[in-house]
């Protein structure tokens, strides 16, 4: 043992993390019908006094789920949220129920059937909409806000890319909106 050396003595740390405040919500399961038919899964977050409304878009081999521990952060900022479960989709963060009655021929572009579909949804809600996409869906939303430019009052994008075919049409979404855009990608 060293004395006199001034370090102070070690201070005991916690071992507990502190709990995040629990945020009322109601959450509900939900299902609504794409303009092919398909019936499209979500979850539905509802704030006490939301602000706007986010709809959540999955990544490939996904489902709604990938957004359970994000949602109810959201929804204590102050804005209800709805993640759905899309045709393009898989079971990494758990079962995607959309994707398992469409079967395994859908395609990324095929899948903003059902964005539309929760943007129509969510229309009941009277509430300014946010658009949040991962990977292929960071690319659909350009389009999705592309088509309802009145609608959809800013788009969050994370990890898009040029996935939807020749011609670099998400690019050319892109350069049309006029709303509020936040784009990130991961470096390589």
């Amino acid at each position: 043992t060293v004395a006199g050396c001034g370090q102070a003595a070690p201070t005991a740390v916690p071992t507990e993390q502190p709990s995040e405040p629990v945020v009322p919500m109601a959450i509900s399961e939900v299902s609504f019908l794409a303009d092919d038919g398909l019936a499209v899964n979500g979850r539905y977050y509802k704030a006490e006094q939301p602000k706007a409304i986010i709809l959540l878009f999955h990544q490939a081999d996904s489902s709604l789920a990938e957004y359970a521990t994000i949602a109810p952060k959201l929804v204590a900022q102050g804005y209800s949220v709805l993640a759905i479960d899309q045709r393009s989709g898989g079971s990494m963060f758990g079962p995607n129920q959309t994707a398992s009655r469409y079967g395994k021929n859908a395609t990324f572009n095929g899948a903003l059937h059902d964005l539309e579909a929760a943007l129509i949804w969510s229309r009941s809600a009277h509430l300014p909409v946010i658009v949040w996409g991962s990977s292929y869906s960071g690319a659909l939303v350009f389009k999705l806000a592309e088509r309802h430019s009145t609608e959809i009052i800013a788009l969050l994008a994370f990890s898009p890319g040029e996935y939807l075919g020749a011609g670099r049409p998400v690019a050319a979404a892109a350069a049309e909106l006029t709303i509020p855009v936040y784009i990130s990608v991961g470096s390589n």
